[in-house]
């Protein structure tokens, strides 16, 4: 409503230009409208449909589908049986009704986060992302949920349109979207080496790969040149027997598991290596040994042993006798060492490397345990020794070089 001025008239110009400034957002094109929604969460920018005939399907012309369920899963933890059912209902139902509206051409990302079972509709979720031409996808059904035991979901090769006599070089023009896939994010997913490998041979720019927690995956080959894959992440994947990595392009590579279980060779542009090992003794022996291809070029190397580690610590240790001439790490920068304690072979190998790692910039000494005891006395003394452990560290980084940068966490 336009309201009288003093002299008894209307302030008609005031309110033009207040008119005009609130409609500013509304006169810009569409195109660039659908970009900032697309930066909304999905919600939000389908809540925007309310404001008028124009932006009733603004919405739908987004490229960046996050199904994040996050708010669903802290109601869920609090369901039991038929309640937690609806509630997955509910979000399977949210997720069909985007997709039914959906009108953008292709899509840039889609993500689905929630608990979720071996459902058929997760397939057809996944064939409207390849038939979208989707870039980056990302699957997370690891949340944990009380009283909620489920199966996972499986990625099958029918999926794919592979079939047990066609193999991998039979593949429907339906699919044909993954030719744009780059970044392919799987947590609590059962993926196969068959369907793995097809993804890293036949997407051509596909430069990350994530698989945490697949039971499926025994066996992964990641080989030849012409592969783009860059980051390589391999976590939780409790059956895992080998995995193979030469004559490739790979820039990081990140794995939890048996170390034994690696065998690298002729990766020239590897710079980055993160290990979580699950060995019983001589974690760092093997270790070395597998990366000896390429400890030389490393600029980032990140250890963490995760078992018995007070027995592999208290081995003979494999650096005393190591000099630079033998072994010289030029590109090492950055060492982060989890799980720090103060024991001897620790500290042997920060003074191996100190000596063999010209270019050394930075030392991390992390202490936190990340697990925490549910019960008082237990967690303080969790806390205690990780006290005592960063007062060792800063005890060592007093031998240590002026120049190298020490931080205790």
């Amino acid at each position: 409503m336009v309201e009288p001025n003093s002299k008894g008239g209307y302030n008609l110009r005031k309110r033009k230009k207040k008119d005009v400034a609130d409609d500013m957002v509304s006169g810009l094109p569409d195109e660039i409208l659908v970009s900032i929604l697309s930066l909304l969460p999905l919600k939000e920018a389908q809540a925007t449909s309310i404001l008028s005939r124009r932006w009733q399907y603004l919405w739908a012309y987004s490229t960046n589908l996050n199904f994040d369920g996050e708010k669903n899963l802290m109601r869920l933890n609090e369901l039991k049986g038929e309640a937690c059912e609806l509630e997955m209902c509910r979000y399977v139902n949210w997720v069909d009704s985007v997709l039914k509206q959906h009108r953008a051409l292709n899509i840039e990302r889609f993500r689905v986060f929630f608990k979720l079972g071996p459902r058929i509709c997760i397939d057809e979720w996944i064939q409207f992302a390849m038939r979208k031409g989707v870039q980056v996808l990302e699957l997370d059904f690891s949340a944990y949920i009380r009283y909620l035991l489920i199966g996972k979901y499986r990625f099958s090769n029918k999926l794919l349109g592979i079939s047990e006599t066609s193999g991998l070089k039979s593949l429907c023009s339906e699919y044909i979207g993954f030719k744009c896939l780059k970044v392919f994010d799987l947590k609590s997913v059962d993926v196969d080496q068959e369907v793995l490998e097809y993804f890293i041979s036949n997407c051509p720019v596909l430069e990350r790969l994530v698989v945490y927690g697949s039971s499926s995956l025994v066996n992964l080959r990641v080989v030849g040149h012409s592969i783009a894959l860059k980051y390589l992440v391999i976590r939780r994947c409790e059956n895992i027997k080998t995995i193979q990595i030469c004559d490739a392009n790979l820039v990081s590579f990140c794995y939890d598991g048996y170390v034994r279980n690696l065998v690298l060779s002729n990766l020239p542009l590897l710079v980055e290596v993160s290990i979580v090992g699950w060995l019983p003794h001589d974690f760092l022996e093997i270790t070395f040994f597998h990366l000896s291809c390429c400890l030389s070029q490393l600029e980032i190397l990140n250890l963490n042993y995760m078992k018995a580690l007070s027995q592999s610590w208290s081995k003979k240790s494999p650096f005393a006798k190591k000099t630079a001439a033998k072994c010289s790490h030029d590109r090492l920068k950055v060492v982060e060492i989890v799980g720090y304690s103060g024991l001897s072979r620790q500290i042997e190998l920060v003074m191996y490397l100190t000596k063999t790692a010209s270019n050394l910039e930075k030392i991390v000494f992390d202490s936190v345990n990340s697990w925490r005891p549910r019960f008082d006395r237990l967690r303080d003394l969790v806390v205690e020794k990780e006290e005592l452990s960063r007062a060792q560290a800063l005890q060592l980084k007093r031998k240590l070089p002026a120049t190298l940068e020490v931080v205790c966490l």
